[in-house]
């Protein structure tokens, strides 16, 4: 059975991160960003004059995939699509990404956060459909949560 792991954070809050898939560290401690990733985030926050208190962080899928790649949820080719793979945003995922992402919809409303840093391409990709984290880095970006709620 999956263990889920919840997000960490005030809501509301001013800030959001979101990040791809909880990891290793992050599913014994059930909290995000608490590895390696997490004590450099802490660290790029520290440097912004942030508090990660003041943030809400939270992950696209709440679940820690196989070997700890998210490709394992998103189909790379036709030939690795499945009966378990769904058409969103343009690309095949597994429910793992769905649930997620309708998870992640829920807290944006709730949350309702000024700004949202995506970290990685699956956050970026999600939140708002664009895909190339490198391409859009420093970007700022509008999230449309009613034209998210249309692919769920």
């Amino acid at each position: 059975m999956p263990i889920l792991v919840p997000p960490s954070g005030p809501s509301p809050a001013r800030l959001m991160i979101v990040g791809e898939a909880p990891g290793v560290e992050e599913e014994l401690k059930l909290q995000p960003f608490v590895g390696a990733s997490g004590q450099e985030l802490d660290r790029m926050l520290r440097d912004a004059g942030i508090m990660r208190s003041e943030a809400f962080v939270t992950n696209v899928c709440k679940v820690r995939p196989p070997s700890n790649d998210i490709g394992h949820f998103i189909a790379k080719s036709r030939a690795q699509i499945t009966v378990r793979h769904k058409l969103f945003r343009e690309k095949w995922v597994t429910p793992e990404i769905i649930d997620g992402a309708r998870i992640l919809v829920a807290e944006l409303e709730t949350v309702k956060p000024n700004m949202v840093i995506a970290l990685g391409n699956v956050a970026l990709w999600v939140l708002t459909g664009k895909w190339g984290i490198k391409k859009w880095r420093g970007s700022m970006l509008e999230i449309n949560t009613d034209e998210l709620k249309l692919w769920l």
